[in-house]
């Protein structure tokens, strides 16, 4: 029995692919181009600006790379948002800085300033501080 297909993504392309594809090798490729372009732009722009070089200097550092991993080795690789608001045990990928590093560059590498989270809360995080900072 043969796998499932569907249509590319794309509108105008009827090329089938398997259905656990989004688009065709065609498509695919453009798609990737498109991304690095967009990825690099933004790089140059936003990223590593003159602005947030400071920023992207210190999240490459050593320094930060050790704090980091001492953190999320403290609290057990366990996302501290989802186990003190819900009581559940989600895998921490990353680090966050409770007060942003661009309001309190001072306090980079406080250990009470830093806390283990996944990219969910991360994401939830930053949303409700961006949300916070238009009302401002």
């Amino acid at each position: 029995m043969s796998k499932p297909k569907r249509k590319c993504a794309v509108a105008s392309c009827n090329v089938l692919i398997d259905y656990s594809e989004m688009y065709c090798m065609k498509h695919k490729q453009i798609k990737q181009e498109q991304a690095y372009v967009r990825n690099k732009h933004y790089n140059n722009t936003v990223r590593y600006s003159e602005k947030n070089k400071q920023y992207a200097d210190f999240y490459n550092s050593r320094e930060w790379k050790n704090k980091r991993k001492q953190i999320l080795i403290r609290d057990n690789y366990i996302c501290q948002p989802c186990l003190e608001e819900k009581g559940l045990i989600h895998e921490a990928n990353m680090v966050h800085h409770k007060d942003e590093l661009k309001d309190n560059w001072e306090k980079r590498l406080d250990e009470e300033n830093l806390e283990s989270v996944n990219t969910i809360c991360h994401n939830k995080i930053d949303k409700k501080n961006r949300q916070n900072k238009k009302t401002k």
